[in-house]
């Protein structure tokens, strides 16, 4: 006599359960991929967004926004300015009233715009940013008694100074802040830097990235919301004559944590200048933003001086090691 069958074996079962883990273990990079890829195009989509904000000040103000400002009596970081330029007149007006206290909670919200999705630890409750603005060279002890003296935030001196370290061939947001609030004048240092300041092409010249510990986007007392490059470079590269002091300067090794993603699993927090630099989830690299509204992924394997030549505006009368080297387009797209 022959029996029906209505249901499954246990081996029929075991077989379709392998099946389909299979499956799933095919596909789950697969959406995991395309995860990573929508939110990398959505930062990439914010930082151009900024990129284009930055221009927009420049037509309102016939310059680019400085790295630190007084706004409504306040001090404030590159944002703020540019905050009309990114829909948001209603925070900038608060902003800019000298009878809102720089303390005031209302000030300092959380902005979409401000923050990568590929970023862990997203805080709606503060102002969480995920972006840096292209604050040029950072002088360190460590660079020797002709450069050193730009580290001291100070009115102009005779020799190497602070204003020389930060004039705008070395980067384009400069110090708006130190000779307003101290009243110098400061005759070596132009605070206004325009995109014809930038000699070697906006399409050359970096103006906003990320990094994974970047300071909240109201920070107004130290550059954790910038991205900075140091008196440094690799073994074999040429050494030029300082385009101020007119010696040849020797740099020093390029710090492992300085570079393009550098130690980005274990450096926590920004301990000094070598953490101001590019990093971020992305495999592989970094999205960046150019002057000219541009945005490119950056490899963290680029050169050291390449990432320098990247961020100063002149290279030839930057303070970088190797300031007659001219920049390739397989530099960048690599």
């Amino acid at each position: 006599m022959i029996r029906s069958r209505n249901a499954f074996t246990l081996v029929e079962l075991l077989v379709v359960i392998a099946i389909i883990g299979i499956i799933a273990s095919l596909l789950l990079p697969a959406v995991n991929y395309a995860r990573e890829a929508a939110r990398r195009s959505q930062c990439t989509n914010q930082l151009r967004q900024l990129s284009l904000a930055a221009s927009g000040f420049e037509a309102r103000k016939q310059r680019l926004p400085g790295r630190m400002e007084v706004v409504g009596n306040k001090p404030a970081n590159w944002l703020v300015p540019m905050l009309p330029d990114l829909e948001q007149q209603q925070l900038y007006d608060a902003w800019s009233d000298s009878s809102v206290p720089l303390a005031t909670a209302s000030l300092r919200p959380f902005l979409e715009i401000m923050y990568c999705p590929s970023r862990p630890g997203r805080d709606n409750t503060v102002a969480t940013n995920s972006y840096i603005a292209n604050f040029g060279y950072w002088p360190r002890a460590a660079d020797g008694s002709h450069l050193s003296g730009g580290i001291a935030v100070r009115a102009p001196v005779a020799g190497y100074d602070y204003w020389d370290a930060h004039r705008k061939e070395n980067g384009p947001f400069v110090d708006r802040v130190s000779a307003t609030v101290n009243n110098w004048n400061v005759p070596k240092q132009q605070l206004t830097v325009t995109s014809t300041d930038m000699r070697d092409g906006k399409s050359n010249t970096i103006l906003f990235s990320e990094n994974l510990i970047a300071g909240n986007w109201d920070t107004t007392s130290d550059i954790s919301t910038g991205m900075v490059w140091l008196y440094a470079n690799e073994s074999g590269v040429p050494v030029t004559p300082n385009w101020i002091t007119k010696t040849v300067i020797a740099p020093t090794p390029v710090p492992a944590d300085a570079r393009i993603n550098g130690n980005k699993k274990t450096v926590q927090s920004i301990l000094g200048p070598e953490h101001v630099r590019p990093s971020s989830m992305h495999s592989g690299g970094v999205v960046a933003a150019f002057a000219d509204g541009s945005t490119k992924f950056l490899s963290e394997k680029v050169a050291y001086h390449v990432y320098q030549s990247l961020l100063t505006l002149r290279d030839n009368r930057s303070d970088m090691p190797y300031s007659a080297y001219i920049l390739k387009e397989s530099d960048v797209n690599q």
